[in-house]
């Protein structure tokens, strides 16, 4: 049986998390000024984390091709976004 209770706190802190990360990047843009490095880094940070909270834990086999490159995900569940920005540093 599914425990909403601790589903739900997992949404939360997933929510929390999110938003915490997103006020840091703009605080750090506004400091720093802009950057899209920096941007994906942060974004990999989090989606490790979440995969983790999670109990996600996606492997890469074999070698990246070289850029320009288009990843594509079926989008069946929110996760693809999780797990492709933390194994591929996707934005």
């Amino acid at each position: 049986m599914i425990d909403f209770l601790r589903l739900g706190g997992v949404a939360g802190a997933l929510c929390a998390s999110g938003y915490g990360y997103l006020w840091a990047y703009r605080a750090s843009a506004r400091l720093r000024g802009a950057d899209p490095e920096r941007a994906v880094r942060m974004l990999q940070h989090w989606s490790g984390g979440a995969n983790r909270l999670l109990g996600i834990h996606p492997r890469r086999e074999g070698s990246l091709p070289q850029p320009p490159v288009v990843f594509l995900a079926n989008h069946r569940s929110y996760l693809d976004v999780t797990v492709l920005a933390a194994t591929l540093g996707a934005s």
